[in-house]
């Protein structure tokens, strides 16, 4: 079965190179069976940690849960 995962990041203010790497290694283990992460109401201050760290191009970032839902298609 499918199990795809949306982060509802409504409550998350700061990110920092553990989160990151999280963030990372989830993408990964989701990734390597077949499913996909998708970000949701992410902070501008969140958005700018994954552009410093170039990470804005591997994660898929969404207005809300409902359009990261959208997403999977």
């Amino acid at each position: 079965a499918p199990s795809d995962v949306i982060l509802d990041c409504t409550s998350l203010d700061l990110v920092d190179s553990a989160g990151l790497e999280a963030f990372l290694w989830l993408t990964d283990a989701l990734h390597a069976q077949g499913n996909k992460l998708r970000f949701a109401s992410v902070s501008q201050t969140i958005v700018r940690a994954f552009e410093l760290t170039r990470l804005d191009r591997m994660f898929s970032i969404h207005e809300n849960v409902e359009a990261a839902a959208r997403s999977f298609g």
